[in-house]
């Protein structure tokens, strides 16, 4: 009897630390063996090897962007907002629980479009018979930075479905304000923590857009140029296009001098930096720049791109220039960025020589100035 006990007992510490083992090792490969032993004063006992195998729980992070004709749809509970102020945390976005129509998976995100993310992870599942919630970090490269309580979309189902809202910027940043400011070439970082840690289970970057843009510059050393006036035509009608601010509904001027604050529809204003244009939002199709130089500037230049490649933007990236920026028709299709460059040329300045002496008569040996 005193032997059956051991037995058991050593059984059951095989049990216990097998279940230790499996607790700790649940987010990777793991291959646990077991054996149990009994050793008593007049002999032992050794049980059959018990082998586990735990597989891995993948943890991914997808991004969307709107995408009116996909048929993929999303059961979504408004997220929270952590603002400045931690009273002022609210439901933000346009989700409900009804679910976000018609997106599609993208590494891209165009200013002011709502910026949609999924978090798949079961680790962040800790209780299925409630809704779970993570904490999401949204850091931009040029400083904003935004953090969202992200609930899980149904009860024990481990997908945890995100919505921000994102704009151009100007006007300037404001961190923790409950939207992303964006400004082109801005990279955006997103982290996803469970409430009862602060490692990261998930991250991903995500690229901007940002609709027809550009600096006019001086082509001859890149310089900024402001004051002069930028018009987007549409090309089929030639007749000023209809643009819209970053929220892709308010009405925003179709034609804007470099440089110089802009007025949309709402009263928003837009400070522009030296010699930079924007038209923020735009319907697809085929548009041309009209451009009225300031002077003594004049446009299209009689330069060719290759001449600019030693010139660079304030910010120190390459100048684009291209057909676009002569006065070419450009097409805006998808979500691909579009960046239009203005050269500007100062024309050539009238060189006068004028020769004089000192003296209107001379005589051999006399000094002449």
């Amino acid at each position: 009897m005193r032997k059956l006990f051991l037995i058991l007992c050593a059984w059951m510490v095989a049990i216990v630390a097998c279940c230790a083992a499996l607790a700790s090792a649940c987010q990777a490969q793991t291959r646990i063996e077991n054996v149990a032993r009994a050793d008593w004063s007049n002999g032992s006992i050794a049980s059959n090897p018990v082998t586990v195998t735990v597989e891995a729980i993948a943890v991914t992070l997808t991004t969307y962007r709107p995408d009116v004709g996909s048929p993929l749809v999303f059961s979504v509970r408004t997220p929270l907002c952590q603002a400045v102020a931690p009273q002022a945390a609210a439901p933000i976005g346009p989700a409900s629980a009804a679910g976000i129509g018609g997106v599609t998976p993208s590494t891209e995100v165009r200013a002011g479009e709502p910026l949609i993310f999924k978090l798949a992870a079961p680790s962040a599942n800790r209780d299925p018979q409630a809704i779970d919630t993570v904490t999401v970090t949204l850091v931009t490269t040029s400083g904003d930075r935004e953090t969202l309580v992200v609930s899980e979309n149904a009860v024990n189902s481990g997908e945890f479905v995100g919505i921000i809202a994102t704009r151009a910027a100007p006007p300037a940043l404001a961190t923790g304000d409950c939207a992303l400011s964006l400004s082109a070439d801005d990279k955006i970082s997103i982290e996803c923590r469970r409430d009862d840690t602060q490692k990261p289970i998930a991250t991903a970057i995500i690229d901007t857009l940002v609709d027809p843009a550009g600096v006019a510059f001086d082509s001859e050393d890149g310089t900024p140029v402001s004051g002069a006036r930028v018009t987007m035509l549409d090309a089929v009608t030639g007749l000023p296009a209809v643009v819209y601010a970053a929220d892709g509904k308010t009405r925003y001027p179709s034609s804007i001098v470099t440089g110089q604050t802009v007025t949309d529809g709402a009263g928003q204003t837009y400070a522009l930096p030296p010699g930079e244009y924007r038209f923020p939002q735009a319907n697809a199709g085929r548009y041309r720049l009209k451009v009225e130089a300031p002077a003594p500037y004049v446009a299209p230049s009689s330069l060719t791109p290759i001449q600019f490649a030693t010139l660079l933007r304030p910010g120190g990236q390459p100048f684009v220039v291209n057909g676009a920026s002569y006065g070419e028709v450009f097409t805006l299709s998808g979500p691909a960025e579009v960046r239009i460059d203005i050269p500007l040329d100062r024309p050539p300045v009238a060189i006068n020589l004028t020769k004089t002496a000192s003296r209107g008569v001379a005589s051999p040996g006399d000094r002449v100035v």
